[in-house]
């Protein structure tokens, strides 16, 4: 699963040797995609993020997660695949006539994702 995260070849010795690193080299090699320098930062952006995720059709955030994962451990034709079944499966829920008015409104309310649903 590595291998398709990072780039193996320049990250090669510190997958054999198993060393530590620190948030800025995490940052460097793709392992996290920002770094706060304190709690109070971390807070902040951790709530910015999920305020901007609560703001999305909870359909496209749950079939872009699924698309993301299963495209990591299948081939490209196969992600594209998926993420074509996926988007066709969208299509049927009115959250795109909604993020569409969204767009030019003040907010929508977005129909909560059941709770037996596996998105």
């Amino acid at each position: 699963m590595l291998t398709y995260l990072f780039n193996v070849v320049a990250n090669l010795e510190s997958y054999i040797i198993a060393e530590d690193f620190t948030a800025d080299e995490a940052l460097k090699i793709g392992f996290v995609s920002r770094v706060s320098k304190s709690n109070k930062d971390l807070d902040t952006t951790t709530n910015e993020i999920a305020s901007k995720i609560t703001q999305s059709s909870p359909v496209a955030v749950s079939l872009t997660k699924a698309s993301l994962n299963y495209s990591r451990d299948h081939s490209v034709a196969e992600g594209l695949d998926h993420i074509a079944m996926q988007n066709a499966t969208a299509l049927m829920s009115d959250d795109l006539a909604k993020s569409v008015m969204a767009r030019s409104t003040d907010g929508v309310v977005f129909a909560p994702l059941s709770s037996h649903s596996r998105l």
